[in-house]
């Protein structure tokens, strides 16, 4: 499958939540590499925190979100190679 253009990618990084079911549907997605994998969740996991903030706040206006870092940072340390994983 051909890599996306990067205009698209940009729109997954904006907004990940809006255009993947989950965390683990970024990791199986073929049109991406892992270097774009790790992009979008990091600004996944990023969002996560800033509603999770909000919700803190008061102002989350019922956007689901922030139960979501765990997920999305479990599916980021699913990017990183055994060795690496082992020294965290």
């Amino acid at each position: 499958m051909a890599p996306l253009p990067r205009d698209t990618i940009a729109e997954m990084i904006k907004a990940p939540a809006e255009v993947f079911e989950s965390a683990a549907a970024v990791l199986l997605d073929g049109r991406h590499d892992d270097p774009q994998r790790r992009e979008i969740l990091e600004a996944w996991a990023q969002d996560c925190r800033e509603l999770a903030v909000a919700d803190d706040e008061g102002m989350a206006l019922g956007k689901p979100g922030a139960t979501r870092l765990k997920e999305v940072e479990d599916a980021l340390l699913e990017l990183d190679p055994p060795r690496e994983r082992a020294a965290l």
